[in-house]
């Protein structure tokens, strides 16, 4: 707005509120379907895409089939915001976000990676309160079945979550 760029600042609002509106309705305690939660994902990339522009480039690799699967709310948040501040915001020419979900035997896997080149920039070593918290919550809610683990690199940073894979059963009577 300051900058008069108005229609980037209605877009972001709009954005914005529909981002916020998930977020009230979505009970962080109950978990929710990995649609759900890319889909939150999606509507937090699209805020960051009006501030970003062509600078942020997005990809996700999830089978349909695990698109059900139970995985707490907000617990691909921290990592994606981390991406988005030591990946894309700090460099000219901007970074891919991946997101790559699979399932790994009896667990299901899902690796926020990025491009950012600057992997030791990011607090690798989960000093990051925002990797803290994750850890607290997968170990919470899994033990030692639920992991993070996070790896800079050239290319730029890895955050790979670990759960066990919890698929319900479809109700074949539902609408």
């Amino acid at each position: 707005v300051i900058k008069n760029r108005n229609a980037e600042a209605e877009v972001m609002t709009t954005k914005l509120a529909s981002f916020l509106r998930t977020s009230f309705d979505t009970d962080p305690k109950a978990p929710i379907t990995l649609a759900d939660e890319l889909a939150t994902i999606e509507a937090y990339l699209d805020i960051e895409g009006v501030r970003f522009g062509e600078r942020l480039q997005v990809e996700v690799d999830c089978a349909p089939g695990l698109l059900r699967a139970q995985v707490p709310s907000f617990i691909l948040q921290p990592l994606v915001e981390n991406a988005v501040k030591y990946a894309v915001a700090p460099s000219r020419l901007g970074a891919t976000i991946r997101i790559a979900v699979r399932e790994v035997g009896p667990d299901l896997e899902i690796a926020v990676a990025d491009t950012g080149r600057g992997g030791a920039a990011a607090p690798a070593n989960g000093t990051g309160v925002g990797l803290s918290n994750t850890r607290t919550r997968l170990a919470a809610l899994y033990g030692a079945a639920g992991r993070l683990e996070t790896v800079p690199d050239v290319e730029g940073f890895t955050a790979t979550l670990r759960m066990p894979l919890n698929l319900p059963t479809p109700n074949p009577g539902a609408a």
